[in-house]
């Protein structure tokens, strides 16, 4: 099975697009905080991180509703490549996604991670490394968007309930790659 079809019209899902409204739009929101250098969790900067944070889901809204076509980035992306290269596209893109978060007050990723260190470079690597991962569910869920944002649910629930030091991170990255690569070896990079 070269590629995963889609019930949808996935040759009409153009993932750029999607990347390009979802980023915008987010990075748009999220520069006030920033060059105001508001604290996100006060009013209103938490509007506009709010606004930012869901900017994503609201890209894929307005674009499936032209198209049609559920899971609009990765369907798209799937019509043109494997599995694995359109995780990874798929990853290195929501990597980008997270990065204002690290100069924006407040945030996990400012207050605690820091931009440049080591815990950095770990949950920067962790979205391109576990996008396997969701693509794989997502794949083999028949498509279902909501098995993957359980996914992401139970592991930013985790997160919270297991907070880890920088070495535990790079502990976590490893075990997570070593994840993605036992899907890539068995499920093979098709699927």
């Amino acid at each position: 099975m070269d590629k995963i079809m889609s019930t949808g019209n996935s040759k009409a899902a153009k993932p750029w697009r999607f990347f390009a409204l979802a980023l915008g739009i987010s990075w748009f929101f999220w520069m006030w905080v920033i060059l105001l250098n508001w604290n996100v969790f006060t009013f209103p900067p938490i509007l506009l991180g709010a606004f930012g944070l869901f900017s994503p889901a609201f890209a894929e809204i307005i674009l499936i509703s032209r198209t049609h076509e559920r899971g609009y980035a990765l369907n798209g992306l799937q019509a043109r490549y494997n599995a694995l290269f359109s995780s990874l596209i798929l990853g290195v893109v929501w990597a980008l996604w997270h990065v204002p978060l690290f100069f924006m007050k407040g945030t996990f990723q400012h207050d605690q991670l820091r931009f440049a260190t080591p815990g950095f470079w770990s949950y920067i690597f962790g979205p391109i490394i576990i996008s396997v991962l969701f693509t794989w569910i997502y794949n083999n869920t028949n498509r279902s968007t909501l098995s993957a944002i359980l996914f992401h649910f139970m592991i930013n629930l985790t997160a919270e309930l297991l907070p880890l030091t920088d070495q535990g991170r790079i502990y976590s990255t490893v075990l997570v790659t070593l994840l993605s690569l036992m899907v890539i070896v068995i499920w093979a990079p098709q699927r």
